[in-house]
């Protein structure tokens, strides 16, 4: 069993994709992780901190301009903005979703403690 296990993880690092799939992913949940915890350390250091909707504006913008430097990059230019390979009512519901799932997650944070439940 555990030849077996050795074996499929030699043969998952062998191929470049594969390795940079783990390289990507494993910098993807550290980077999540980490702003989760600054995020909260923002949240209890600052006595009176109530503007959760800033912060997930301003992570919202940082996540944008990120994804617009990555395409400037890889493209060359700034093809995000003129050649999309999704509908443009997709990305509007995707931000609607992203935007709501940030900004719910600091709101139910913040919440929590005025209810008892810290």
């Amino acid at each position: 069993m555990l030849l077996a296990w050795r074996e499929q993880c030699s043969a998952l690092l062998d191929d470049e994709r594969s390795r940079r799939f783990i390289l990507y992913s494993t910098g993807f949940v550290s980077l999540v992780t980490f702003s989760c915890y600054v995020e909260e350390w923002i949240f209890k250091a600052l006595p009176g901190f109530k503007f959760p909707w800033m912060v997930a504006f301003v992570e919202l913008f940082v996540f944008s301009c990120w994804a617009g430097a990555h395409q400037r990059w890889v493209d060359g230019s700034w093809s995000i903005l003129w050649r999309r390979r999704a509908p443009l009512r997709l990305y509007a519901a995707f931000a609607v979703c992203l935007a709501l799932s940030q900004s719910l997650g600091k709101v139910t944070f913040l919440c929590r403690g005025s209810v008892g439940l810290a």
